[in-house]
Order: structure tokens, then sequence, then C-alpha cells
């Protein structure tokens, strides 16, 4: 997909119906589902877009089931077409929500005041923090990090005024909890920021 210039999605855009066909349907299905990720709205262009492509590519080479099939080859497999969307279009709001609120509750679940499960949920939560930048980028990646950060900071806080006189300060744990706490926040980073290096292509 190297040199690949996939076609922007623009609002407003109708995709003409006429040249569909059962295969560039069952393209656009699969496009669809790889694209989760991506707002409603910025989907909805996309897939429009794409639509009209590939019923202009099949009438140019000849329509048809045959046509629609040499301009789904050319235009390339459904999977990599939409990671290179997801790169171009941040994700919604919905995904933002949904890996935050995981990251919370694991964080949570992660904190050591809360037993000796603490160390198996923070490892658990910097492993998703990683997979959550690789699957829904960078940004997605941070912000996760940064509600898990928070969660971990507020949760002590708590914990310090509601047990003050039962609470025996140490200096070392304290900072190896800051430090642990705080190397979430490139956990989250840079794996999705690695990826778009790795993959970075002149996209439109």
């Amino acid at each position: 997909m190297t040199g690949r210039r996939v076609p922007a999605a623009r609002g407003g855009r109708t995709a003409e119906k006429g040249g569909t066909t059962p295969e560039i349907e069952a393209y656009l299905g699969r496009l669809e589902r790889r694209l989760f990720l991506v707002s409603h709205r910025i989907r909805t262009d996309i897939l429009a877009e794409v639509r009209a492509h590939l019923e202009e590519g099949a009438a140019a080479r000849g329509g048809g089931r045959g046509g629609a099939l040499r301009a789904i080859r050319d235009f390339g497999p459904p999977g990599a077409l939409a990671r290179e969307y997801v790169r171009v279009y941040e994700a919604g709001p919905p995904v933002y929500a949904l890996f935050s609120v995981l990251a919370v509750a694991l964080a949570l679940l992660s904190h050591p005041f809360l037993g000796p499960l603490s160390t198996g949920a923070f490892a658990i939560l910097a492993l998703c923090l990683s997979l959550t930048g690789l699957v829904a980028g960078r940004r997605v990646g941070l912000a996760s990090a940064i509600s898990a950060v928070a969660a971990r900071l507020v949760l002590t806080a708590v914990f310090l005024l509601m047990y003050t006189d039962y609470v025996e300060y140490a200096p070392g744990a304290a900072a190896m909890f800051v430090l642990a706490t705080l190397l979430l926040i490139p956990l989250g980073y840079i794996p999705g920021r690695l990826k778009e290096r790795l993959f970075r292509e002149d996209l439109v």
C-alpha cells in the first residue's frame, strides 16, 4: 500500500446507486466493520466516497461482476484501507469514552491499597494501554493513560484523607508508586506513535 492515496471523506457526497453490485456491497460491509474506531459521521462519508470510486472503477473496467471485481482488486483489501483511514481520521468520542472507562477501572483495581491482586491488575493495565495505542491510535492511548493516572492519584488522595492516622509514610514506596503511575502515560502514547512512524504514508 506504499504510496497509496486514499480518497478523502467529504461531507455531503452522495454515491450513485446505479453501478453497485453484490461484490461492491460485500466489500463496503467488510470496510464498515473495520472502521468501528471512526466516528459515525466520518464513517458514513468514507463509505459513500469509496462506493462512488468503486462504482466508477467498475464501470470503467467493463461493468458487471467482472468490472466490480477488478475495481475491488485495484482498490486493495478493506483491512488495509481501513487502517489508512483510521490513521487519517480521529476516533469518535464513544471510542475515547470506552477505552478511558476501561483504563480507569483497571487503574482502580491496580492501586496498592486494594491488596495483593493490585500487581497483576497493574500489569494488565499497562498491557491494555499499550494495546489501546496500537489499536485505537496514540491520541486514544494517551487519553486513556491520563485517565488511569488521574484515577490512581485521586484514589491515593482519598485513602490518605480517610485513613491519615493509619497510613505509615514510606518515601521509597511513595516514589515507586508515583514513578510507576507516571510511566503509564508513555505506555499509552508511544506504541501508537511508533506504529504511525512505521506505517507513515502520504495520505489525503
